[in-house]
């Protein structure tokens, strides 16, 4: 849907991409999870999925470095449940907010995290269109816990009006990005279904240009 296996052409070497499926009813607009939502349930998921991936067997997330969280449109349920009740959370080096749904605990762990953000040791990117409303406050959240916690709020860049989406070299400007885009790429639909294709290889080739550096 995403032209996925290009874009993962643009991540570090030795990565390996899990998508878990979530929805109790796969494709539709019901965000039930079933037992997914329990606490652990996705370090499950993620610990079975490479002990059956070929060349993987016996490895676990205990074996991960860091991980790269990506969550598109309803995936932002996912990605909260996975940073705030998962120990995956923990090693999340990368989070990619693509137009999504409910920020709330996405806001939270970033708070937990400012310091690593201000270092340059995390980083977020946050792009929105239809849901642009969610990232707004987040961003306004952001702004205001930096000032709080008196770290440099150059930590933090936003764009809501100009629309453009952003390349990796942009995308690594600041540790945390929130930007609006509108840009389409054929047969996506409008943007929030042509985001997944833009930005997930731009934010993987961001990450790889900054482990170059």
């Amino acid at each position: 849907h995403a032209n996925i296996e290009e874009q993962m052409r643009k991540a570090p070497p030795n990565t390996v991409l899990v998508m878990p499926e979530w929805q109790t009813k796969p494709g539709s607009t019901v965000n039930s999870m079933g037992g997914l939502d329990n606490r652990g349930a996705f370090d499950a998921m993620i610990n079975q999925a490479l002990q059956r991936t070929p060349g993987l067997s016996g490895k676990g997330l205990s074996d991960v470095k860091d991980v790269t969280m990506i969550g598109h449109s309803a995936g932002g349920y996912a990605t909260n449940l996975m940073l705030g009740n998962n120990e995956i959370g923990k090693k999340v080096k990368d989070l990619v907010l693509i137009d999504t749904v409910g920020q709330s605990a996405t806001t939270n762990w970033i708070g937990s995290h400012l310091k690593d953000f201000a270092n340059g040791d995390k980083h977020l990117t946050n792009v929105s269109a239809s849901y642009m409303g969610n990232s707004r406050k987040q961003a306004e959240n952001v702004q205001d816990m930096l000032k709080a916690a008196k770290l440099p709020e150059s930590t933090m860049a936003k764009d809501f009006k100009n629309g453009k989406a952003l390349d990796p070299a942009q995308l690594n400007k600041h540790s945390m990005v929130f930007n609006y885009s509108n840009e389409l790429t054929p047969g996506r639909g409008g943007p929030h279904g042509s985001m997944p294709s833009i930005y997930i290889g731009r934010a993987l080739e961001a990450q790889k240009l900054r482990g170059e550096q």
